[in-house]
């Protein structure tokens, strides 16, 4: 609802006249040596406050942004060891345990210090890896998604604690994927674990929908493979093997799982006919599988030509000539919509789900400038050194971008604040039109 801003008549437009009225500038105005004296203070304040923010910003060495359904969220690891978290907070994934607005740059204690290297994130918690080999995690844990086996609270929002699996022995973690609820962790030994929601199957242990909070599942894969990835979305799994192949398991309602079924796959269960597959991307309704040869195979729902919404149940190859070298994907809460990239002779290309075959070039040339464009967003911890990443001539240049970035996402944090943290409703479709070229 708009407001409608009216000014103020004066005496002489309202028809009521005063022989010593007249009109009252700015300048008329004498403010008090209090006054004067406090007006001052706040300036300095400010300046002060700023110039703290400046050099926070500049002492940055890793930075993880992504939203909710509120606004944007930023965590970040400076060259001292310190963690900062800023933003909207809508589900307490700042880690301060409350779900308030968070507009100024504060200090997350509990992780100070810990060597973070990496941050991950569902829908309503978020992980972090350190340098040795500890995970944390805080936000909601109320399906067990934290892995963390705590006492019902009536506040559930968790502060950052420690998770040591009962399961895992203090094996080394290699890699991790979260979907909405779920996560799942591979280990450096070829071993997969999870914990969380299971309403679907995401965590491969069977339709065992009360698995204990707290609970780590090995997930057993038959017939026995080393596997050397894992992807999550939201309410589903997969996983690569040493050779290519690809199980997967979960939420399977519109066949995103490439079985010729449509049922929820409760255990892994390995896709008929496909190999050297190097990378997956599913945002729930639609996977895409890039194999070792560039062509993305893709299977689940789609929209054709005609608008209408068609399924395909099986993987195919898209019907193009254009051979990847890698792709991937962001989630916005903001639009609730996927983005699929992939990358072509150091071009980054838009794979629309919306219809099918439709790919289409854009400007950039990496993810990081793509999605932090496109969506405001980074697709993973983004470090400051790893320049080389994203096709930057040397580290300084690539500072320098993520520095004016970051300080956009302040600037959006704190509008967005002012703004009584009411997101602009804009088109997804028209939104994309105007940042892809």
């Amino acid at each position: 609802m708009g407001l409608k801003l009216t000014k103020n008549k004066s005496p002489q437009q309202s028809g009521v006249e005063s022989s010593n009225s007249r009109s009252i500038h700015t300048s008329d105005v004498r403010p008090t040596e209090h006054e004067s004296n406090d007006s001052h203070n706040q300036t300095l304040v400010d300046q002060n406050r700023h110039q703290s923010e400046e050099n926070m910003i500049k002492s940055i060495q890793l930075f993880h942004v992504f939203d909710d359904s509120k606004g944007y969220n930023i965590l970040f690891v400076t060259n001292r060891g310190l963690v900062y978290g800023l933003g909207s907070n809508y589900w307490g994934s700042l880690g301060f345990g409350h779900n308030l607005y968070v507009s100024e740059i504060q200090v997350i204690d509990r992780l100070c210090h810990k060597n973070i290297t990496q941050f991950f994130n569902g829908v309503d918690f978020v992980l972090a890896l350190t340098q040795h080999n500890c995970l944390y995690g805080w936000g909601l844990n109320d399906f067990g998604q934290l892995g963390l086996e705590l006492p019902n609270m009536d506040f559930p929002l968790i502060k950052p604690e420690l998770i040591n699996p009962e399961n895992m022995e203090n094996k080394s973690i290699s890699q991790i994927s979260c979907g909405f609820y779920h996560t799942m962790i591979l280990t450096s030994d070829g071993c997969v674990y999870g914990w969380g929601y299971n309403r679907y199957g995401q965590l491969g242990c069977g339709p065992d929908y009360g698995i204990r909070k707290g609970f780590t599942f090995r997930v057993n894969f038959s017939p026995n493979h080393e596997i050397k990835s894992i992807y999550c979305c939201d309410y589903s799994s997969f996983a690569i093997t040493s050779e290519g192949q690809v199980f997967s398991w979960g939420g399977n309602a519109w066949h995103n799982l490439g079985h010729n079924s449509s049922d929820n796959i409760w255990k892994p269960q390995l896709i008929e006919d496909m190999t050297g597959i190097k990378t997956i991307c599913s945002g729930g309704n639609i996977t895409y599988f890039l194999s070792n040869d560039g062509f993305i195979h893709f299977c689940g729902r789609y929209m054709n030509e005609n608008n209408e919404y068609l399924i395909q149940i099986l993987p195919k190859v898209l019907n193009t000539d254009k051979r990847f070298t890698e792709i991937n994907l962001i989630f916005s809460h903001k639009y609730d919509m996927y983005l699929f990239n992939g990358i072509m002779n150091g071009k980054i290309y838009n794979i629309k789900n919306q219809l099918n075959d439709n790919i289409i070039e854009t400007n950039y040339t990496n993810f990081f400038d793509c999605f932090t464009n496109m969506f405001k967003m980074t697709h993973k911890t983004i470090d400051l050194c790893d320049y080389k990443e994203y096709n930057y001539k040397n580290c300084e240049e690539f500072i320098a971008k993520c520095l004016d970035y970051l300080e956009k996402v302040f600037s959006s944090i704190k509008e967005l604040s002012n703004n009584g943290m009411n997101w602009v409703e804009v088109s997804f479709i028209e939104y994309v039109q105007t940042v892809s070229h």
